[in-house]
């Protein structure tokens, strides 16, 4: 009896700027933190190329990215509800900042938000990929906009509120008015 070939052989952690890989040697490449964590679009663009060095003609490329819209409709999901932090002069500092040039720089006042960053809007997602000469990629809102609902934790673990909330965050995935309402989102494409 035949073994069956494993679907995937090896999974490396490696510092996305510089991949320890030949050329054309990757059927996948998953870049899920890179391009956020990585604020400088020198840096973003670095690790783009790479993936696209390694990646064989017709692999795949998937990259995560933050929205830059993320934590201004965060805010104004809560506010008042929870909090009050749209009312901060911290929070809407920070804000404007990230939708200003998407360089998110967590106040001092909120040690559990996310460290330093680069927020995306969609067209800049994508932007990134083409200035390395990937295609332009399908980008999806992971979320969707169905994570603004007021009660969505309570409505989430009810199974029919779930598979309405997932079917509406579905239809809207690709929808260009959109994607950026999402926190997460995620650009699919692949090496011609």
């Amino acid at each position: 009896m035949c073994k069956p070939k494993p679907i995937i052989s090896k999974l490396e952690t490696a510092d996305a700027r510089n991949l320890d890989r030949k050329d054309e040697s990757a059927n996948i490449v998953l870049l899920m933190g890179p391009l956020y964590h990585l604020t400088e679009q020198k840096e973003r663009v670095k690790a783009l190329q790479e993936a696209a060095r390694v990646l064989k003609k017709g692999g795949t490329l998937i990259t995560s990215a933050i929205s830059r819209f993320g934590s201004l409709l965060w805010g104004l999901s809560v506010y008042d509800e929870r909090n009050t932090i749209v009312g901060e002069d911290a929070f809407m500092n920070m804000v404007r900042q990230e939708l200003t040039d998407g360089q998110h720089v967590r106040p001092a006042a909120y040690p559990s938000f996310i460290t330093r960053s680069y927020f995306h809007t969609p067209d800049a997602l994508r932007a990134d990929w083409q200035t390395v000469g990937l295609q332009e990629p399908r980008v999806l809102g992971v979320e969707g906009p169905v994570w603004i609902a007021p009660g969505f934790e309570e409505k989430w673990v009810i199974p029919s509120h779930r598979r309405r909330l997932l079917d509406i965050a579905q239809q809207v995935e690709e929808q260009e008015s959109v994607i950026g309402m999402s926190p997460h989102m995620l650009a699919v494409g692949t090496k011609s």
